[in-house]
């Protein structure tokens, strides 16, 4: 993982996570105060440990370890919904994991949010950012919320920021012309670039547009650009439009004004 974060939320299910990271993928147990769980609940006998084993804040504390759960990169690359621009968000309850799934495809298909995601009583603490496809696993990210009561126990360094701050810091950017002037019987030319990619990393990349005419409205970068062609088609002189630009999933992250003169 190139970069791990975590921030404290009081929202959050009274319990933590022990989460060990290897180069194939990583494991997550969850841990609890020993006297707020009844075993007769969970699918596993639990564990029992000090808690000042796991962290100095949870000295004098009986706690528990259960529900040991394997996610592989591997898998994950494999899943239909693997994409560009990915947040691959592993739900859960009081007691077990759920299965990984990519948060950005969720949301661009039903328009849900976080806001949703609360009043539905799903809880996602851990998620895991794939920034292109094409991305190695060694450049993925992972944050990881906590209840401040039940520290995150890691065999890592931890950078404390919010999901939003590390999105900015590792998920990659477009940039285009912000206008551009073409005549009604012309065609324009519209160069996109990915930003913040590594040396060799690719995508393919999607445009939309508000009026007008792309013949092609996806492409796949070389050296991480992708040249779009528009043509100004039932278009007047002095109207404008947006073409917007995005990977399949996360749409509009650049855009250009056409304007015809």
């Amino acid at each position: 993982m190139k970069k791990i974060t975590s921030i404290n939320s009081q929202t959050l299910m009274r319990h933590g996570h022990i989460i060990e990271l290897d180069d194939k993928g990583f494991t997550s147990s969850l841990y609890k105060l020993k006297d707020e769980v009844s075993s007769h609940s969970l699918s596993m006998t639990p564990e029992d440990v000090e808690g000042g084993s796991l962290s100095p804040a949870l000295e004098n504390l009986h706690c528990v370890i259960f529900s040991r759960t394997r996610f592989d990169f591997e898998v994950i690359k494999q899943r239909s919904e693997f994409s560009d621009h990915g947040i691959w968000a592993i739900n859960e309850n009081e007691l077990s994991y759920g299965h990984p799934f990519n948060r950005i495809v969720e949301t661009v298909h039903s328009k849900r949010h976080r806001d949703h995601n609360s009043r539905m009583g799903e809880t996602s603490s851990i998620k895991v950012l794939v920034p292109l496809a094409s991305t190695n696993e060694a450049n993925w990210a992972m944050h990881i919320a906590c209840h401040p009561e039940f520290p995150l126990v890691i065999n890592s360094g931890v950078e404390p920021l919010g999901l939003y701050e590390t999105i900015e810091a590792v998920m990659p950017t477009l940039s285009t012309p912000s206008q551009i002037e073409v005549a009604a019987n012309e065609t324009a030319t519209l160069k996109v670039s990915i930003n913040n990619a590594a040396i060799g990393e690719e995508a393919e990349l999607f445009a939309e547009s508000s009026g007008g005419y792309l013949p092609l409205t996806r492409i796949q970068t070389s050296k991480q650009t992708a040249t779009f062609r528009f043509m100004p088609l039932g278009l007047s002189k002095g109207e404008t439009v947006r073409v917007k630009f995005g990977f399949r999933f996360y749409t509009g992250l650049a855009s250009t004004i056409v304007k015809v003169v």
